[in-house]
């Protein structure tokens, strides 16, 4: 039998503690999404419930979770498996009860690392611990004595940094040693902006005394492990998925593509600086049409002096630019170079037809998601219009403008063009009634207590984690069935409105099959899982892609700190066995 301080050691280099300085910036659903996702990858996950107010019972839809949690705190059991609810395959639900009387966490932190610290050596892989927000030292940063790595979970808002700098400096001065992740969500980085969303450690520093600040060196110490933008498609908390709202999303998406990537073509062989040119198309693409060249960049060039005001601001707060604010407040902008360069780009996007399009497209599908969403909300909204046949007419125009004019378009707009096309298709098919039946008759319902008939999102997940060869069946039928329906809307949509130069060819010239069955695989794939509480239900989306890659860099720092014998990765794939 190994010497507890061993075991003690190889727990610590498997754990990983999820925190946060503040409640509401997603620390319980990052838990549970790197939970669930590791168990996907046939990890042996243990997620530790440590937080009073925890949701993780609703977030992974357990039946009853109160029957289930009424005994899993009971001191006076005394063997391991009691406190333990087995969520799915490869996951364990540890301590899933409330625990909001004096010391039942040091009575918990007891039992984990006195009474049952074999049984979680030898039970799992990886070791996930939800603790509650905040930084009192009974009930969090205890733990993380425990724990070789903290995931501290911070917002891009700067309440959430100022949380996250005081835990963090909690944490440095109680547990030196621990290797911390800063893990942002809802991140989001704009041209011009004061607030830095990515410098947690700046952003706190500025807005305490200078006693209480974290000294630099602390940086080389802290790891920004993920930048999760925010994503409205991955809504988790859509009780029922709209295949249409999922759809005007992703027809938004393709077309805010286009729409960039259009700005980015107009701006050939003009020479302008990348940075004017990353704050020209962000003002651009936040403010109205261009009526008139000339007043449009006076409002640019009001609006670039702020931003070099507040550039001038932070750097003066940090003793580097002293009289900066005046030289700012009264400079000339451009030069006359630059200002014509400025103007024939300008002009060049106003006359653009295919931008106005798009501009237009865009517009009307920001205000019918938000009306459709507003509506699946419950809120009581007024439908001032109905936008699907704007919509309709819109999309339109803007494929026969793309299909006239393709051969000019830079190869991203074109492929967007192309995309585009294949959302119409869906568009015009979703209009039917019984395609939608099809769709939303493949989410599995079950009874609740009360006898309501619910969507069964806890079987939804075991099904997307567990690899379940019945779900995958009904799903491959689902395609199954649809996908010739939808091949045949495409050539019609095609035929009826003369598009050929916009579908999508392979190498050789011919209809690339494969990649219109990617396409609604992939939106078929997100239709179907949006509202779940995880995010290995996306397999495209943006917030996904980040989600997975920073999951797996977590991997890699996890398994590099553990002992040779007892690492996961080898040769970059699983082990066959875990630890």
């Amino acid at each position: 039998m190994p010497r507890k301080k061993n075991i003690l050691d190889n727990l610590s280099k498997k754990s990983i503690a999820v925190s946060s300085g503040k409640g509401g910036v997603g620390k319980t659903t990052t838990a549970v999404n790197l939970a669930v996702y590791y168990a996907k990858k046939d990890l042996r996950v243990g997620l530790i419930d440590l937080d009073p107010l925890s949701d993780i019972a609703i977030l992974l839809d357990l039946e009853e979770p109160e029957a289930i949690f009424k005994d899993a705190f009971d001191t006076r059991k005394k063997d391991f498996k009691s406190h333990v609810h087995r969520v799915f395959d490869r996951l364990d639900l540890i301590f899933p009860a409330s625990k909001l009387r004096k010391n039942d966490s040091l009575s918990l932190l007891e039992k984990l690392y006195t009474k049952f610290v074999r049984e979680l050596d030898s039970s799992y892989d990886v070791l996930i611990f939800d603790l509650p927000a905040g930084i009192r030292y009974d009930d969090n940063l205890i733990f993380l004595h425990y724990a070789d790595h903290l995931v501290l979970v911070t917002n891009a808002e700067p309440t959430a940094h100022v949380s996250a700098g005081g835990y963090l400096k909690s944490v440095i001065e109680h547990e030196p040693g621990i290797s911390v992740h800063l893990w942002h969500n809802k991140y989001s980085r704009l041209p011009g902006q004061t607030f830095n969303p990515s410098d947690v450690i700046g952003n706190y520093n500025k807005n305490v005394a200078r006693e209480e600040r974290i000294d630099e060196e602390v940086r080389e110490r802290v790891n920004d492990i993920a930048f999760i933008p925010v994503d409205a498609a991955l809504d988790l908390l859509q009780t029922h998925p709209s295949p249409s709202l999922n759809l005007l999303r992703s027809i938004l998406d393709v077309s805010e593509f286009f729409q960039e990537r259009r700005l980015e073509d107009l701006a050939a062989h003009i020479k302008l600086s990348p940075k004017l040119f990353d704050i020209i198309k962000y003002f651009l693409l936040h403010t109205e049409k261009i009526a008139h060249v000339a007043e449009y960049l006076e409002s640019f060039g009001e609006y670039l002096k702020t931003v070099l005001l507040q550039d001038a601001v932070f750097r003066e707060r940090q003793a580097l630019g002293r009289g900066k604010l005046e030289r700012v407040s009264g400079l000339e902008l451009f030069t006359e170079p630059e200002r014509r360069l400025l103007e024939t780009y300008l002009t060049r996007v106003k006359v653009d037809g295919v931008l106005t399009l798009a501009n237009r497209l865009i517009s009307l599908l920001e205000k019918a998601i938000r009306q459709e969403d507003e509506a699946r909300r419950g809120a009581m909204i007024q439908r001032t219009m109905d936008y699907h046949k704007l919509i309709d007419a819109a999309i339109g125009r803007l494929l026969l403008a793309l299909n006239v004019r393709k051969k000019e378009m830079g190869t991203d707009v074109r492929n967007a063009g192309g995309i585009l096309l294949f959302y119409f298709s869906l568009y015009k098919l979703f209009q039917s009634k019984t395609i939608l039946r099809v769709i939303v008759d493949f989410i599995p319902r079950r009874k609740n207590s009360r006898g309501h008939v619910i969507r069964d999102k806890h079987r939804q997940i075991r099904d997307l984690i567990q690899k379940n060869k019945e779900y995958e069946a009904r799903y491959f039928q689902l395609i199954k069935t649809l996908y010739p329906v939808v091949s045949k809307q495409v050539s019609t949509v095609v035929d009826t409105f003369r598009l050929n130069e916009l579908v999508l060819k392979d190498k050789d010239g011919r209809v690339n099959k494969a990649a219109y069955l990617n396409l609604f695989t992939n939106f078929i794939h997100e239709t179907v899982n949006s509202g779940l509480s995880v995010i290995v239900g996306f397999r495209r989306r943006p917030a996904a892609r980040a989600f997975s890659a920073a999951a797996e860099a977590l991997l890699e720092r996890l398994d590099a700190s553990a002992p040779p014998d007892k690492r996961v990765i080898e040769g970059g794939r699983l082990k066959a066995s875990g630890y």
